[in-house]
């Protein structure tokens, strides 16, 4: 899953801010988030920090499928082979049951898991926030918009994206030295978990 939306929305509000100088300047830079989070090796980092904790959450999920599966099972057991007509409609709604509960457990995970990426995103862009206004007022600007954020024209000059990515690398050497052999890694809970069917009612 590409983290542009996220960092649009997210990581954008915060350093897309007014640089807090003076007001009667009225420069403007230009930023691309996605870049500078991409070239500065942060965004492989969400990644595996995100895959870690949706991991967590897609083990919980199988547990409570487990869970789920085994409660229907013993009341299966105790109904038996031919069980009563009303007990057919009490296993019949304990499924119904059981599969709402997994459904909004699946939801609430996936919720969980979005909620992860914008804050792993977020704390990625308050550290990038000084850097980036640093630069700015450098260079006269007290606003900083962001790159595919409805920007029509912009002069080259007035983006910054190439002097955070620099002024980043070069506050953490070693770690811009360690993207070179950073491996992608694959988001969890790309494909959702579906419950188990339940055994068919006599």
């Amino acid at each position: 899953m590409r983290f542009s939306h996220l960092i649009l929305t997210a990581a954008a509000m915060t350093v897309l801010a007014g640089c807090g100088h003076d007001a009667s300047t009225s420069g403007v830079a230009v930023i691309d988030l996605n870049e500078v989070i991409r070239e500065t090796g942060q965004e492989e980092r969400i990644r595996a920090a995100a895959e870690s904790g949706a991991q967590d959450l897609v083990l919980q999920l199988q547990s409570l499928q487990s869970t789920l599966e085994a409660e229907l099972a013993a009341e299966q057991a105790k109904a038996g082979v031919a069980p009563s007509p009303a007990d057919a409609a009490r296993l019949q709604q304990l499924n119904q049951d059981a599969s709402q509960r997994y459904a909004q457990a699946q939801q609430q995970a996936q919720q969980q898991a979005q909620q992860l990426q914008l804050t792993l995103v977020n704390e990625v862009s308050e550290a990038l926030t000084p850097l980036a206004e640093a630069i700015a007022a450098e260079r006269g600007a007290n606003v900083i918009l962001s790159k595919g954020s409805g920007i029509f024209w912009t002069d080259e000059s007035a983006d910054i994206t190439a002097a955070v990515i620099a002024a980043w690398q070069a506050e953490n050497p070693s770690v811009a030295e360690e993207e070179e052999t950073v491996a992608p890694v694959q988001p969890a809970l790309a494909e959702p978990i579906a419950p188990a069917d339940a055994a068919p009612l006599n």
